[in-house]
């Protein structure tokens, strides 16, 4: 076995640190799943509630794993924007300032977000 070959880290789940990264990532996009749906009301812009999910999901990533390993700082952030789809729409409206719409009564709303570190 080459020094290289010793040395490449095991990225799968029989890895305890990938493990620790994918729970991490749940325990922030739980988070801001939580601040989304305390913003979701009727009249509310669906493009700030995306801002809320994204920036509560920027910000606690950037508090983890912030130590360089191995002289390289960890990736770390959203990967996958928040989307608020809402209705008969299915999925993956993340919608910019001024082509939004407001979420009305009644609506039923779809939220998906993701946070990764080093790619879990």
């Amino acid at each position: 076995m080459s020094d290289s070959e010793s040395e490449e880290e095991i990225a799968d789940l029989s890895n305890p640190d990938v493990i620790t990264k994918y729970i991490e990532a749940s325990k922030v996009v739980q988070g801001a799943l939580q601040k989304v749906l305390e913003a979701t009301k009727p009249d509310v812009d669906v493009a700030e509630l995306c801002k809320i999910g994204d920036e509560y999901i920027t910000e606690e990533t950037k508090k983890l794993f912030s130590k360089k390993v191995k002289g390289k700082t960890i990736e770390r952030g959203i990967a996958f924007p928040t989307c608020i789809s809402r209705n008969n729409l299915c999925g993956h409206v993340s919608p910019l300032d001024g082509e939004s719409h407001k979420l009305e009564a009644g609506d039923i709303v779809k939220v998906d977000m993701a946070a990764h570190f080093d790619g879990f």
